[in-house]
């Protein structure tokens, strides 16, 4: 599949649109369906307006990027799992990783692991939270293309688990 029929199908664009569009493959019509997905990545619809709010704990754009996790608000030796239906996912990925680590600042301790396909058609993995700061990450496919949240990860904030009175 091409990026165009990949793009196309994760924007919901039939034939009809196309002709419609003026165009059945990529140029202005394929600008367009990038300015398009780039635009509801941003929380913005076609026409510019704002779709949503960001969420209050993650750096992340729309409410359904295609990234949750359980459970939030973290703690610290929390076991965390990360689903993913994200960009790669719908472009078909055979294979997904969560990269991570923890900040602030440049990430420590950075890992990978492997996202196992479950059978509802998303990606998920478990993390133990071993150190404090910031849980940060993003995910890779096997082919090496990336989804960083449009260069700005996840990333949420890991308490310690104690009463601050």
């Amino acid at each position: 599949m091409s990026w165009w029929e990949t793009l196309r199908d994760i924007l919901g664009w039939t034939e009809d649109d196309e002709t419609e569009r003026g165009r059945a493959s990529p140029g202005s019509a394929g600008m367009e369906a990038a300015d398009e997905l780039a635009g509801f990545y941003n929380g913005r619809s076609v026409a510019g307006t704002a779709t949503a709010e960001p969420a209050a704990e993650a750096y992340q754009l729309a409410p359904n990027d295609g990234v949750k996790v359980e459970p939030v608000p973290m703690t610290r030796q929390d076991q965390v799992t990360v689903a993913y239906d994200g960009l790669l996912a719908r472009a078909g990925a055979q294979q997904v990783f969560l990269h991570c680590g923890y900040g602030p600042g440049p990430w420590r301790r950075v890992r990978e692991y492997a996202m196992q396909r479950r059978p509802e058609g998303h990606w998920e993995a478990k993390v133990t939270l071993d150190d404090g700061g910031r849980f940060s990450f993003c995910f890779r496919d096997n082919a090496n293309n990336w989804d960083n949240n449009t260069g700005r990860n996840w990333s949420y904030e890991i308490h310690e688990g104690t009463v601050p009175w």
